[in-house]
């Protein structure tokens, strides 16, 4: 009978054991779950000289992967802000649609409803926003039905090109 004892008591144990690695935990972090429409993305930092160099060492910049605060506006032209240069803006007077903040290593995400938006990061306080479509629309970026836009945005005001 102590052995009968034993035995069950060690086939419980090894069947709790077993549970309690199924998996199903709760106790560490979420993973989390890829957007199937939005936009994601890398935000990099640009600075140094990029120029052409006859020296044998090249040029003297640097590209890192940065922690920024991503904001998505709607469609944004230029006659919204007050720019300040160099891809800085002030009083962005076009509808907020979301944010969200990259991570240690640039890679971010956001999901959107299909349409038109413009992307700015905040640098220093400002928005920033280096690129436009020719038509005075800042940053634009579309996003489809179903789709996930896939972008890399460069902080470059530190950059010599």
């Amino acid at each position: 009978m102590k052995c009968y004892t034993i035995l069950m008591v060690g086939i419980l144990f090894c069947l709790l054991l077993a549970g309690g690695c199924s998996g199903d935990s709760t106790t560490g972090p979420p993973r989390p779950v890829p957007i199937d429409q939005g936009l994601t993305g890398l935000v990099r930092f640009w600075e140094g000289n990029f120029q052409p160099s006859i020296s044998l060492d090249g040029s003297s910049g640097q590209v890192h992967t940065v922690r920024r605060e991503v904001r998505v506006h709607e469609l944004t032209h230029l006659t919204q802000v007050d720019e300040l240069g160099g891809g800085f803006y002030t009083d962005v007077r076009s509808h907020l649609i979301g944010s969200v903040w990259s991570d240690e290593s640039g890679h971010f995400e956001i999901p959107l409803a299909p349409g038109r938006y413009s992307l700015f990061v905040i640098e220093n306080g400002l928005h920033y926003a280096n690129g436009g479509d020719g038509s005075g629309n800042i940053w634009p970026v579309e996003v489809r039905p179903d789709e996930v836009v896939h972008i890399v945005f460069d902080i470059d005001y530190q950059a010599a090109f």
